[in-house]
């Protein structure tokens, strides 16, 4: 892509290969180690059977972004 043509146009003449090389693979380093702090999706977490932590994830949600729980989202074991 022209971002790795330009990377390489300003790092490999002075610094060298190797730290392209590092410079290159540190986004995917990055999504490899955030990967594993993310939490699944609550409908991933529905599809899956795990109703209880679906809706420990929306509660968590709704409390950082202030909005309180709608009634129907009370009963996280409602079927349906």
């Amino acid at each position: 892509s022209m971002t790795t043509a330009g990377l390489a146009w300003a790092v490999m003449d002075k610094y060298g290969w190797r730290v392209f090389l590092v410079l290159c693979s540190a986004p995917g380093l990055l999504v490899a180690i955030l990967r594993g702090k993310m939490q699944e999706s609550p409908h991933f977490l529905v599809v899956a059977g795990k109703k209880e932590e679906a809706f420990d994830v929306v509660t968590k949600v709704a409390a950082i972004n202030g909005v309180p729980l709608a009634p129907a989202t009370a009963d996280p074991l409602e079927s349906r």
